[in-house]
């Protein structure tokens, strides 16, 4: 136990300190990484329309007429009660995740482009979905996830680090390390 404390010390106050990478590093490592790293992107989001509606009966009419071609906007003029999740009057929502309002956002990326789902139950109303739009994720910006890119480039780092440090210990000892307990 007290060996592997000091192994630990020994290597975080005194060899991992050097490896800490400069911004320049780090800005290099988010542009060479931002496309690979699902961490460094937002979620993939739509933008919908929708018609919220108290009674099942009045949403499934809704939707009928809608697959029927009617223009959406019109619909949702005429039809969609506004509550506080779904303010605007004419049932934009503005780009969603998949988590975002539950069964509507879950049901909308099933969905494709221009489709018009059936109602779907929402609390105590339902919802009429036109799907309006799919946003691919894109890299965040460098500003937003600096400290998550900067840790990931100091991890990297570490392993190069911790086995040059132990060769040069080789080299200057002479003794044979346990490298199983060293972790390397």
């Amino acid at each position: 136990y007290y060996l592997r404390i000091a192994y630990q010390h020994y290597f975080t106050n005194y060899i991992y300190k050097d490896v800490e990478p400069t911004e320049a590093e780090v800005k290099v490592y988010y542009e060479k990484h931002k496309n690979e790293n699902d961490r460094y992107k937002t979620l993939e989001k739509v933008r919908l329309q929708v018609i919220r509606v108290s009674s099942q009966e009045l949403a499934n009419q809704v939707y009928q007429r809608a697959a029927a071609g009617e223009e959406f906007s019109d619909l949702a003029a005429e039809f969609h009660e506004t509550n506080q999740a779904f303010k605007d009057k004419n049932g934009f929502l503005p780009s969603i995740s998949k988590n975002n309002y539950g069964p509507v956002g879950r049901s909308a990326f099933d969905m494709k482009v221009g489709e018009i789902h059936e109602p779907v139950k929402y609390g105590k109303s339902y919802i009429v979905i036109h799907m309006l739009e799919r946003l691919p994720p894109v890299p965040k910006f460098y500003n937003e996830i600096r400290k998550e890119v900067k840790r990931d480039c100091w991890q990297e780092r570490l392993p190069e680090t911790r086995r040059s440090e132990i060769d040069r210990l080789r080299k200057k000892y002479g003794v044979k390390l346990n490298e199983g307990f060293l972790m390397v």
